[in-house]
């Protein structure tokens, strides 16, 4: 109850957002177009991060403290606790424990860190099905998360053709190779899953460098997510889209469980295809060149 007294007093302040502390190594949780602040609460000192935005924001915000949430009770890699969410008559919001980060991405315990990514994935969903509860956001773009028995199918469906809609809808955008590219990517996730039959895993949805990091004690962390139950491949595909996370992180996932080798880089370049073309839809310019590049890559699969 303390908490949620102090913060809407701070969300009411009429010198808000300036009376709080932004950026720093301490504040991450910066996507998906809300504000991140961090808030001491003025009777235990206590810190906690909160990302506010407006009303319009509740749900978006809300699937993140349930992504987080869901990812925290797994009991594997470390995460924010989240504490909670609501909104006033203005603003919503979801709070997070608040993590002191080191503001290096190169040091810390990395191979541990794999190991514990993979433990997340084992927890698979309850219902055997590729999805999520409820539809989230990977960064400011609606993600539906429809309950699907065949993961090929929720790909295309839910992930490839969802974005190829926003893309025409938003900016105009179409692609002349749409068809071919989701029915070659459909085959060739097809032929993933006869040989490996990949579980629906829960994964983080949204694991690119900047949404990964570790604490002042070393232990790694993710935040940030776009949770659903997909490939586990789907998440350590985009750790290598804008760089790579260190050398050992992926010893240690690869001792904790291993990948199926064949057909593993394409797959990469599949699954980072939908991320590039949310960078199309979101920024436009050159990721909608690299998207047309990663597509004719595919098709020569």
């Amino acid at each position: 109850l303390r908490v949620k007294v102090t913060l809407l007093k701070w969300l009411r302040s009429p010198c808000f957002p300036c009376c709080c502390s932004c950026g720093g190594h301490g504040s991450f949780f910066s996507g998906g177009g809300a504000s991140t602040c961090s808030v001491q609460d003025e009777n235990t000192g206590q810190k906690y991060f909160v990302k506010v935005g407006s009303t319009r924001q509740y749900d978006m915000l809300k699937a993140e403290y349930i992504g987080v949430r869901e990812m925290y009770n797994t009991k594997t890699i470390r995460v924010p606790k989240a504490i909670g969410h609501g909104s006033t008559a203005t603003q919503a919001y979801a709070v997070f424990e608040h993590l002191n980060l080191s503001g290096s991405r190169r040091g810390g315990r990395a191979y541990e860190m794999g190991e514990k990514l993979a433990a997340m994935h084992r927890h698979t969903s309850a219902n055997g099905c590729f999805g999520f509860d409820i539809p989230n956001t990977c960064g400011v773009t609606p993600q539906p998360n429809e309950w699907t028995e065949s993961w090929p199918v929720f790909f295309d469906t839910y992930r490839l053709h969802n974005l190829f809609e926003r893309l025409r809808k938003k900016r105009g955008i179409t692609f002349a190779k749409e068809e071919e590219v989701r029915s070659k990517i459909k085959s060739v996730l097809e032929d993933h899953v006869a040989k490996h039959n990949p579980p629906a895993s829960l994964v983080h949805g949204d694991l690119w460098t900047g949404n990964a990091g570790f604490l002042d004690t070393g232990e790694g962390c993710i935040y940030d997510p776009a949770c659903a139950y997909c490939d586990r491949e789907y998440d350590l595909a985009m750790t290598h889209l804008f760089g790579s996370l260190p050398r050992p992180f992926y010893e240690g996932y690869e001792k904790a469980w291993p990948l199926p080798k064949d057909g593993q880089q394409q797959r990469q370049e599949i699954y980072n295809l939908y991320h590039v073309l949310n960078h199309a839809l979101v920024f436009g310019g050159g990721y909608v060149q690299q998207a047309e590049a990663m597509m004719d890559e595919i098709l020569t699969y």
